[in-house]
């Protein structure tokens, strides 16, 4: 029996967060969510509709995503793609063995399987959710938040933080203090109105600046409204 994936959609457009920001991939969002956060910009990929669902068989899915061509670099998204495992790292897998660079976006709070870690070709980019998500990490999945944090690699991997508040600033970096040295650590602002704000707090605020620390704007939401899909 052919393994298959809950899919919301695949599309290529351009990259807006991650050090590879800017960068056109072609993007696989998995279907499906542990998380709810308050800030969501893909609440239709979260689970609650299941007409946004398609169950594809994996070897479709590469056909689908070898029809965009050049460049081969996909980002695997959702949802939280690491609530369907095994099948996701199959996904990975085959990807891999086709020569695609590959991003995959995960929340932290679900066991990153070893393997990924195994990958030149694959970055993880670690989405750890702050209090004004909505979201308590630190009282809910404080040890497998912690385990992920401590195996992420320097200068591959990368930790992402969306931020509405100074406060979240402030748990950030007590966060991070589980990261090993060189791991890049994104700050993303959740809306466009506080960015002047967020860069105060950013340069007043006490970093260990050894490490890759750095502001970004979520280029999908400066260039296409919110409401669009596909992007």
């Amino acid at each position: 029996m052919s393994r298959t994936l809950k899919i919301n959609e695949i599309f290529q457009s351009i990259q807006g967060e991650s050090t590879w920001a800017g960068r056109v991939q072609t993007f696989v969002r998995l279907f499906g969510c542990n998380l709810k956060c308050s800030y969501c910009d893909t609440p239709y990929a979260q689970g609650d509709d299941k007409t946004e669902v398609k169950l594809i068989p994996l070897e479709e899915i590469v056909e689908n995503v070898n029809s965009f061509g050049e460049p081969k670099s996909v980002c695997i998204t959702g949802g939280e793609p690491l609530i369907q495992q095994p099948n996701v790292v199959q996904l990975i897998d085959q990807l891999n063995a086709r020569g695609y660079v590959i991003s995959i976006e995960t929340n932290g709070t679900i066991d990153i399987p070893d393997v990924l870690f195994e990958y030149p070709n694959v970055k993880i980019v670690m989405d750890v959710k702050c209090p004004s998500s909505g979201i308590d990490v630190g009282r809910k999945y404080p040890v497998v938040t912690a385990r992920n944090l401590h195996r992420l690699r320097p200068r591959v991997d990368e930790i992402k933080f969306v931020v509405q508040e100074n406060d979240d600033l402030f748990f950030m970096r007590n966060i991070i203090i589980g990261a090993p040295q060189g791991v890049t650590v994104l700050i993303s602002p959740a809306n466009v109105s506080n960015l002047e704000s967020i860069a105060k707090a950013i340069i007043e605020t006490g970093w260990d600046w050894s490490r890759d620390v750095r502001m970004q704007l979520q280029l999908h939401k400066i260039i296409w409204p919110p409401e669009q899909r596909r992007v």
